[in-house]
């Protein structure tokens, strides 16, 4: 983009949800207001959303989702962006990038929109526009035991997010994250190890962000999203950036080995301790209450109805009334 036009979307974006005058913006560049408007008409033509009301002036209402714009910060965990505007699944394209070159790390497939994503046990993952849909290739140096805490990982940076735009967000085991007991966020892992040794790994991540409750309600969901919990659309690409930002912090805590602090952490905000609980595993259902996480190994403690203490690794948990 030229200088002045970077001038103008800099102009509109400090004044986010607001009108501002071609006058005051011409007067403030030292350009004319026809060279504005031809500058506002070539924004809207490369994606951007602007408002333009006679007598009001222009207001931006959206940014072009551009992911790509990651590898411009200061982050080391995405080292290469694919952006696809759909696809059927983040976490199928993801995985034929690994399985053609087993080389490759920090690698970030995100869309727009996925016509099959993925939940866990092989549940349809909903993902319309105005979500954040991914998958990132991640070789941690940790032995396959361990892979189970990137839920903790990644759910902790999802809720401190939500938090930082005045979110109640809260930690569901073993990897949602919850506002009011509706679904907001869900994480899911998939991995190729052998015996001792973790060859890589995919992490999968859906937020819903602007998101319509009648969609929820079409489909039937419990669950929520940023912009009906505020009350207006929130900016994609800022979204995404302090995510990834907050991902950083939280990866280099594990990496480093400070798992415990990172399951402290998550205690503090998650919504199933202290709760009575339904873990459901491949063979068998268990009911109780949950105590706590270990947070050596990211276990589940539970204890049943014949003060039976149980320690769960994975399984669907369900909120039950006491």
């Amino acid at each position: 983009m030229e200088n002045n036009t970077l001038k103008v979307l800099e102009i509109l974006k400090q004044n986010y949800g607001k009108f501002v005058s071609g006058e005051k913006i011409a007067r403030l560049l030292k350009i004319s207001r026809v060279a504005v408007y031809k500058i506002v008409k070539n924004l809207i033509a490369e994606g951007y959303k602007i408002k333009k009301v006679k007598n009001l002036g222009y207001k931006i209402i959206n940014f072009p989702f551009s992911p790509q714009d990651l590898l411009k910060e200061n982050i080391s965990i995405v080292k290469q962006v694919y952006f696809y505007k759909s696809v059927n699944s983040t976490m199928d394209v993801a995985k034929e990038i690994v399985e053609k070159n087993n080389d490759v790390e920090n690698v970030l497939v995100i869309a727009e929109t996925q016509t099959k994503g993925k939940g866990r046990l092989k549940r349809q993952w909903f993902s319309p526009k105005g979500g954040i849909w991914f998958s990132l290739i991640l070789r941690p140096n940790v032995t396959p035991d361990k892979i189970f805490q990137l839920n903790y990982v990644f759910s902790l940076a999802v809720a401190n997010t939500l938090r930082k735009y005045s979110i109640d967000a809260k930690t569901k085991w073993p990897n949602d994250v919850v506002v009011d007991d509706k679904k907001i966020c869900g994480i899911l892992i998939e991995a190729d190890v052998e015996v001792d040794r973790l060859n890589w790994c995919i992490v999968g991540v859906g937020i819903n962000v602007n998101i319509n409750r009648k969609f929820f309600l079409r489909h039937n969901l419990q669950a929520t999203s940023l912009s009906e919990i505020l009350g207006g659309n929130v900016d994609l690409n800022e979204f995404l950036r302090n995510f990834f930002k907050e991902l950083e912090i939280q990866c280099n805590k594990f990496i480093s080995g400070r798992v415990q602090e990172i399951v402290y952490l998550w205690s503090k905000i998650c919504s199933t301790l202290g709760r009575k609980v339904k873990i459901v595993t491949i063979d068998k259902e268990i009911v109780g209450k949950a105590l706590k996480i270990l947070p050596q190994t990211g276990e589940l403690m539970i204890k049943t109805s014949s003060n039976e203490i149980k320690r769960i690794s994975f399984g669907d948990c369900l909120h039950l009334r006491s």
